[in-house]
Formats: C-alpha cells, sequence, structure tokens
C-alpha cells in the first residue's frame, strides 16, 4: 500500500507542477516572444482539477473532510464514534454518487466534445469525477471498517 500511495502522490505532484510549467511557459511566450500559447491555459486548468480532486479524494481514508470537530473531537465515546460513522457514511453517499454520475457522463456518453483550444476530449477531463469518487469509495469503506472495528483514532 505504501509503493502505492507514493505512486499516486507522486501523480499529484506531478500534476500540479505541470501546472506550473505550462504557466510558466505561457507567461514567457507570451511577454518575451510576443506569442501566447492557445492550448495553456485550457490544459492547465485540466490538470488543476485532475491533481485538487486527486489530492482531495484520499481525505476520505485520512478522515480529513470538514465535520463538526466539537463532536468528532468529543471526549466521550459515544458521540464521537457517531460523528465520525456519520461523515464516513455521508462521504461514501457523495462518493458513489460521484462515480455513478461521473460514469455517465465521462464513459457512457454517446457524444463527447472536444476542448476548445487543446482538443481534448472531455470525457477525458471528466474521468477524474469517477476516479477521484471511486479512490473515496474505497476509503470511506476503509474508514468505516476502522470505526467498526474500533479503530477509531
Amino acid at each position: 500500500m505504501t509503493l502505492l500511495l507514493k505512486v499516486y502522490r507522486a501523480v499529484v505532484a506531478g500534476a500540479t507542477l505541470a501546472v506550473a510549467a505550462i504557466l510558466v511557459i505561457q507567461v514567457f511566450s507570451r511577454y518575451v516572444l510576443n506569442s501566447s500559447l492557445s492550448w495553456g491555459e485550457e490544459v492547465s486548468s485540466f490538470l488543476m482539477i485532475w491533481a485538487g480532486l486527486l489530492g482531495a479524494s484520499t481525505l476520505a481514508r485520512q478522515d480529513r473532510y470538514i465535520a463538526f470537530s466539537l463532536f468528532k473531537e468529543s471526549r466521550r465515546h459515544a458521540p464521537r464514534l457517531a460523528a465520525r460513522l456519520a461523515a464516513a457514511l455521508a462521504t461514501l453517499v457523495f462518493a458513489a454518487i460521484l462515480v455513478w454520475y461521473g460514469a455517465q457522463v465521462s464513459f457512457f456518453s454517446a457524444y463527447s466534445p472536444r476542448s476548445s483550444a487543446a482538443e481534448i476530449p472531455l470525457a477525458w477531463v471528466y474521468a477524474i469525477f469517477p476516479l477521484a469518487g471511486l479512490i473515496a469509495l474505497v476509503g470511506a469503506i476503509l474508514r468505516i471498517a476502522d470505526l467498526i472495528r474500533g479503530r477509531d483514532e
């Protein structure tokens, strides 16, 4: 699991670095070469969406989503467990919705338009939604299993 996590983090870091590199190249070409990249802003936006959603999808396993910390960090076991279980179940439901509708838009769509500047099929861009949802879904299931087993810290 450690190797998979390292690869996953490298992909997110690589996408983030690619966004930075594209933006630097775009600024350089615009102000130094007087010739702007037509696809730079679009591709960097797509990569930023991918990096953000991939990075956020791991938060389900670590239980780091937004929550009412008054209950999640309670000294009493019952309210703490209930709040953490409710948060994990809400994440599970949201992730399942993300997988279902994301797959409909990206994988099962009869028509996939292309982006205007880079000519990338938008189904490739939208594929991040079911992918990130699946990662969050697995993380939420593992989190619920931990809570049921009594490993809630």
